[in-house]
């Protein structure tokens, strides 16, 4: 580490101690540093948020290959969801420790979920186990980052592409929380409203997980905003003014007055009163190339790929569509569109608008813009073609478009006061009909015809088809659906052709010989045919199926126990011989009495050891007044399936003599191998 990245961490360790005393009340519960014995030698930590000087910088003195190993652990048990992190090898302090954890999180987007703080346990003045936490409603919010990049992001984009690309989807998908009640990237990304925290919180969750970490936060007059280095430069981004003002006017309008800016700028509209960063470049303060130079265009810029981006240029009554190299800077016109007007006539009264109401919005991989009477197609090479035309001569003008729900919104009126615009509705089904949906359409009739064996019908189709390209399900939550809906369980496949379903779903493939053997022989050890089954989804195959059709696979998790296959008339069996080794009943029991530990072991909330205890201590057992040695010989009967010799009974009527309890000799008999061979007999695992 350079002597100049020494002091930057020294400083900001340095703040992050000083800050705890300056938080205001509602964030000092989750930034303080608590501090509580857990022994002599053992002391637990809150641990709070780390400025952003002190993350990327590796560890503090940290050895190379032990930092190199302990980030490797880390990062994996972050992806696994793990409850604690043993680092216990490498000798950690507290300092290092830290650092290294809120590293690996600042440095990689996919572990959004990952909390900046959590507790540690500390031995010999080394951190022993780092204990993570994770954020609320992870599944709905890695949903929502899927469907913004998904619309939004191509991995050939450049930073200020993906910058501009996630300001427009944020600025347009959320709205400011006038009850002030919603703070959080759930309610931002998810519920579409939050107060300026969400705003800028989200806008830096989704920067992170495209790939852009230095991400500072700067705040002032009970207000926060986010910083973004690029190109060496620091830049102020305030998402939640630039939403605000385009909040009330017509669909599609964008606003960048508070993107990218200096300090200088900013401080004519705003309050800075603390900033992880000075922002000094003035660059872009008078306007960038994504804002026209600042003339009067309100509509956002459109990264097409990573080559280049579309934005609009206007001088009334023309509006023209213009091409920027993202290499090179250069820019050249497209399309000109001559009826950009906005202009109303009634008789002599005319009323003149002078700004630009085109709209410039892309959907998945396909642009649109409109002018003063049509809405256009535009593809990435510049080919434009209308798809609607307003034909009525009322004087009404196209003043604003979104996309919603696979449609596209239009608004038509006299002038641009949103309560007097009418809402109109193009379908986008046939521009993107032979891309984008038909590839998920397809998708979904293949995975019912090799499931279920027959073809979808349209609402069913429809169903799959708007969640996947939501985003709010994937490939294997899809497969898990088909293969566990009774339609599919009421085939009662036989072990080789579920195997030959799996490999027809997933591979799409018939099984050899070989491969069917290998998957029998699982099952018939005992594995589930959801353990089967998780092994298809999970597979790399089913991951190229679901990248072909545009979605993600996701992945299947089983949950304790459901790799193994359940056997009820075993379990029953495993039950009766409980009746009659442990009580010596001569009468089957009843339904009832073996249906409650049947369910018990089944539904996981009774182990079989704990099932056979019950029995040992059950009033009936207890009725029959056995002795030591009768006790003795029971337990060897249930858990080892065997008389004991004269010997052994001794040895534990010796042990119990000398205090040792029955329950206390129960235990060692139901840890044995014995038993679990016995249970394992019964196909409990």
């Amino acid at each position: 580490m350079s002597s100049e990245s020494r002091l930057r961490v020294i400083k900001a360790f340095i703040f992050s101690i000083a800050a705890a005393f300056l938080l205001p009340i509602r964030v000092w519960a989750q930034t303080d540093i608590h501090l509580s014995s857990v022994s002599d030698e053992q002391t637990e930590y809150e641990s709070g948020a780390v400025p952003n000087d002190l993350v990327g910088q590796g560890g503090i003195g940290v050895e190379a290959r032990a930092e190199s190993e302990a980030r490797a652990v880390i990062h994996e048990a972050l992806k696994q969801h793990a409850e604690s992190i043993d680092i216990s090898a490498y000798r950690l302090t507290y300092n290092e420790a830290l650092a290294l954890w809120k590293d690996v999180i600042y440095w990689d987007g996919s572990l959004f979920y990952a909390q900046p703080y959590g507790t540690t346990r500390e031995v010999n003045g080394y951190v022993a186990q780092i204990y993570p936490r994770y954020i609320e409603h992870e599944t709905e919010i890695g949903n929502a980052l899927k469907r913004v990049v998904k619309e939004c992001i191509t991995s050939d984009m450049s930073d200020i592409q993906k910058m501009i690309a996630l300001h427009n989807w944020l600025a347009t998908n959320c709205k400011y929380d006038y009850t002030y009640e919603k703070y959080t990237v759930y309610d931002a990304l998810v519920t579409g409203s939050s107060v300026c925290q969400g705003y800028k919180d989200a806008y830096e969750m989704m920067l992170r997980y495209v790939g852009i970490v230095e991400v500072g936060t700067a705040s002032g007059g009970n207000h926060t905003w986010n910083q973004v280095k690029v190109g060496g430069q620091w830049y102020n981004i305030d998402v939640t003014w630039d939403s605000n003002a385009i909040e009330n006017g017509p669909f599609g309008r964008m606003y960048y007055g508070n993107f990218m800016v200096s300090d200088s700028q900013l401080r004519k509209n705003h309050t800075i009163e603390s900033q992880d960063y000075e922002c000094t470049s003035t660059l872009y303060d008078k306007g960038g190339w994504w804002n026209d130079g600042g003339r009067n265009v309100n509509s956002a810029v459109v990264p097409v790929n990573g080559a280049g981006s579309y934005r609009l240029g206007y001088e009334r009554p023309n509006m023209s569509l213009i091409y920027r190299s993202e290499p090179t800077g250069a820019e050249k016109v497209v399309h000109v569109f001559n009826n950009a007007d906005w202009v109303y006539r009634n008789g002599n009264y005319i009323t003149y608008y002078p700004n630009c109401y085109g709209v410039l919005i892309r959907v998945g991989r396909y642009i649109f813009v409109n002018d003063a009477k049509s809405v256009y197609l535009v593809t990435e090479d510049g080919n434009v073609s209308a798809i609607y035309t307003y034909e009525n001569t009322d004087g009404r003008k196209i003043f604003g478009m979104r996309e919603r729900h696979g449609n596209l919104e239009i608004q038509i009126g006299i002038e641009p006061s949103v309560s007097t615009l009418e809402v109109r509705t193009i379908s986008l089904d046939p521009y993107v009909e032979d891309s984008e949906v038909k590839q998920i359409r397809d998708f979904v009739m293949r995975m019912y015809r090799t499931t279920l064996g027959r073809e979808a019908s349209a609402d069913e189709v429809q169903y799959y088809v708007e969640r996947l390209r939501s985003g709010a399900i994937d490939g294997a939550t899809t497969a898990q659906y088909l293969v566990g809906s009774p339609e599919f369980q009421g085939k009662n496949l036989s072990p080789e052709e579920y195997v030959a379903a799996m490999y027809d779903a997933f591979f799409g493939r018939g099984a050899g010989a070989g491969e069917i053997q290998y998957w029998t022989n699982e099952m018939s050890s005992g594995m589930s045919r959801k353990y089967v089954l998780r092994g298809f989804v999970n597979s790399n195959e089913f991951d190229i199926l679901c990248q072909n059709a545009g979605i993600t696979r996701g992945l299947m998790e089983l949950a304790e126990g459901e790799e193994y296959e359940v056997n009820y008339d075993k379990l029953g069996e495993f039950v009766e011989r409980l009746y009659v080794c442990a009580l010596k009943r001569d009468t089957r029991p009843s339904q009832e009495e073996k249906q409650y530990y049947v369910t018990g072991i089944v539904n996981r909330t009774m182990t079989a050891e704990r099932a056979a205890k019950n029995f040992f201590f059950s009033q009936e057992f207890e009725n029959q007044h056995t002795s030591d040695e009768e006790y003795i010989g029971r337990l060897y009967v249930t858990f080892m399936d065997r008389e004991p010799a004269s010997a052994e009974t001794g040895y534990w009527i010796a042990q119990m003599r000398s205090g040792l309890s029955r329950e206390m000799v129960l235990e060692k008999f139901a840890a044995s191998n014995e038993f679990k061979e016995i249970m394992k007999s019964y196909g409990i695992r």
